[in-house]
């Protein structure tokens, strides 16, 4: 099972916003539903385009013509993201109920069936792009102005 991966922001300027919000008891549900669709855009351009924060994918060692990570799709739909915002905080969590998700999000040596090990290589898809970082800041900052 890929373990819940969360991104919390907490910046100055998220702090006092979301507690002028707790203050105002501003309904944000709006709001977080924009964001878990931004980031779930997000981590699809990471498959489609299979890069990661660092650059682009390491290549297949074989020669199948699949896109990487893509055999069947199930993979990059299985992952889902939840925001949710608190005093002080805008967390995004990511996750995946399959094994092998986590094996090629962070990489590692796996045993294969017949004996031995094999190096999966780091792929990173969870992970959220600064582009997406920055309007969720706005539709939050938007939410607690226009409320």
């Amino acid at each position: 099972m890929f373990s819940e991966r969360s991104f919390t922001y907490d910046s100055k300027e998220a702090e006092l916003l979301l507690r002028a919000a707790a203050m105002k008891v501003i309904d944000l549900s709006f709001e977080m539903g924009e964001i878990t669709t931004l980031v779930q855009k997000d981590i699809e351009d990471h498959f489609n385009k299979e890069r990661s924060p660092v650059g682009k994918w390491r290549k297949r060692k074989d020669n199948k013509t699949h896109p990487i990570l893509n055999l069947s799709g199930a993979l990059k739909r299985s992952i889902t993201s939840k925001a949710s915002a608190n005093i002080g905080k805008l967390t995004i969590s990511i996750k995946s109920d399959l094994i092998y998700a986590k094996v090629h999000n962070n990489g590692m040596t796996i045993r294969n069936r017949g004996g031995g090990y094999t190096q999966m290589p780091k792929r990173q898809f969870a992970w959220i792009s600064k582009d997406v970082r920055d309007k969720s800041m706005e539709i939050i900052i938007k939410g607690v102005l226009d409320a």
